[in-house]
């Protein structure tokens, strides 16, 4: 529901400089006006496109040997379904070289315990807040667990 390149340019930039690696940070389209599949769509063609022609934007250049995946927050449970959707195909080749998630929001059904044992001290990560933006993204649908 929020998010986009411009708002992780900075630590995009960052990461290029420091690891003097090329950065990608794609479009993915937003609940609620674009619930699930739209998002974990966007990241999945990303990805494809990256795996086959890399930054360049000519298509000149061989593919990249190795992508390496980053992701915080909701964004880091849409790279783990890139990867379960990456082995599910068979892609062994194409999976990513490695993947950091920082602060992942994995469980959308927010029924972990953790929800209750932090809420008073987590102002923003609130159970109902964060249920009413599982709902959004799942267009209205409850998310199920496994």
């Amino acid at each position: 529901m929020s998010g986009s390149p411009q708002a992780s340019a900075h630590l995009a930039a960052k990461l290029c400089q420091q690891l003097g690696v090329a950065v990608a940070t794609p479009q993915l389209r937003l609940a609620p006006e674009h619930p699930f599949p739209a998002a974990s769509d966007d990241l999945k063609a990303a990805y494809d496109y990256l795996s086959q022609y890399g930054v360049d934007p000519h298509r000149s250049s061989p593919p990249p040997t190795k992508i390496a995946l980053y992701a915080e927050s909701s964004g880091a449970a849409l790279a783990v379904g890139l990867l379960q959707s990456l082995k599910a195909e068979g892609a062994t080749t194409a999976l990513p070289a490695c993947v950091g998630l920082v602060s992942p929001w994995l469980d959308l059904t927010c029924e972990g315990g953790s929800y209750v044992v932090n809420e008073a001290y987590d102002l923003m990560m609130r159970r109902d807040r964060l249920h009413g933006i599982a709902t959004a993204y799942m267009a209205g649908g409850t998310p199920q667990i496994g």
